[in-house]
């Protein structure tokens, strides 16, 4: 959390500059759309998602929105023995192992809907400096399935458990873009997250950093 204070601040301290040498004449308007391909961070688990479309509208000079879509499908496989020392009363004692194996699945979904607002006026610069504000849908489900045998016991049982829960971020933070050539960009940026709405009650009211990073390309009138 410390370095994503540290990371907002440096990153607010190179804006600054930028926005205070802009002149008031706006130059000529950016294409109207923007789409690209990231990597994505999940808030609270701080999963990364490798492979992450962003499609965005700029409605005004200084002025978007963009919204994406977040999934991780996540799947471990598990299994092992216990050896344990079965001594039962007035009885010679000897090694037992019980045999455990499953599975635990877990998807996640994320979908930040962000207003983008550009600090810097100068569009032919190659660095601009954004800030963005808006909510992240976050929903989270998994299953875990496990099979225990205990041969000595006589015993084979099978269970299963899942679930799901949601939560509503408020999203803030910066970001950082870079022309790369003509209408290609690489960006980078770092939000904040508040639970808004969980009806889980799982996280609380903690806040949460997270990053992205990817390539975008502007195209349109």
């Amino acid at each position: 959390m410390r370095l994503c204070i540290t990371l907002s601040f440096g990153l607010l301290a190179g804006a600054l500059p930028l926005a205070s040498r802009a002149q008031t004449t706006e130059t000529a308007p950016l294409p109207r759309y923007y789409a690209g391909l990231g990597v994505y961070q999940f808030p609270v688990s701080g999963t990364l998602a490798p492979v992450v479309p962003t499609f965005g509208l700029q409605f005004r000079p200084r002025w978007a929105v963009q919204a994406s879509v977040v999934f991780r499908p996540q799947r471990y496989d598990y299994a092992y023995n216990y050896t344990y020392y079965d001594a039962p009363s007035g009885a010679q004692g000897q090694y037992r192992t019980t045999l455990y194996s499953g599975t635990d699945r877990s998807r996640s979904l994320a979908i930040p809907v962000l207003v983008r607002y550009t600090l810097t006026r100068r569009q032919e610069h190659r660095f601009q400096a954004d800030l963005l504000g808006g909510v992240t849908w976050l929903r989270q489900s998994y299953r875990s399935e496990e099979h225990i045998v205990d041969p000595a016991q006589g015993t084979d049982v099978y269970t299963e458990q899942d679930g799901a829960y949601h939560t509503l971020y408020l999203t803030l933070g910066p970001s950082l873009r870079y022309r790369i050539w003509k209408g290609l960009e690489a960006t980078g940026e770092l939000t904040y997250q508040l639970a808004m709405v969980d009806p889980n009650g799982w996280n609380g009211r903690r806040v949460d950093g997270n990053v992205s990073a990817g390539l975008r390309y502007r195209f349109g009138d």
